[in-house]
């Protein structure tokens, strides 16, 4: 077994209306606890599931800002997850700060993006 590192992760979702509660989940954010380790995001690759839910869905906004969260994330800037929840917008949701040990955070990343985006199906 190789060694396994700490991690924190957070899912964001889509909302059309706060007062609504359903939500679609659109992306998972991990990052290794340790600075200048692994930094990641998986966002859903079909936005039609954003759509159906909302059919006037900024879908460019969406996909700049996960593209922009992506960068900042390349750019060794992983502290930026324990702030996401404040910066977000009345539409994009995010879970708490989640923690979890993987010995592969991309395999890791890949497994919670899977059951995050299968779960609202």
């Amino acid at each position: 077994m190789g060694e396994r590192t700490r991690c924190k992760y957070v899912c964001l979702s889509y909302q059309r209306d706060i007062t609504s509660g359903s939500s679609v989940p659109i992306a998972v954010v991990l990052v290794e606890e340790h600075p200048g380790n692994f930094a990641s995001i998986r966002a859903i690759s079909d936005w039609s599931t954003v759509l159906e839910h909302d059919p006037e869905a900024d879908l460019e906004y969406l996909v700049s800002f996960m593209d922009q969260l992506a960068k900042q994330l390349k750019r060794s800037e992983p502290l930026l997850i324990e702030q996401l929840a404040d910066s977000l917008s009345n539409t994009l949701c995010s879970t708490p700060l989640k923690h979890c040990l993987s010995e592969n955070p991309e395999a890791t990343l890949e497994s919670l993006a899977s059951e995050f985006f299968t779960q609202s199906k």
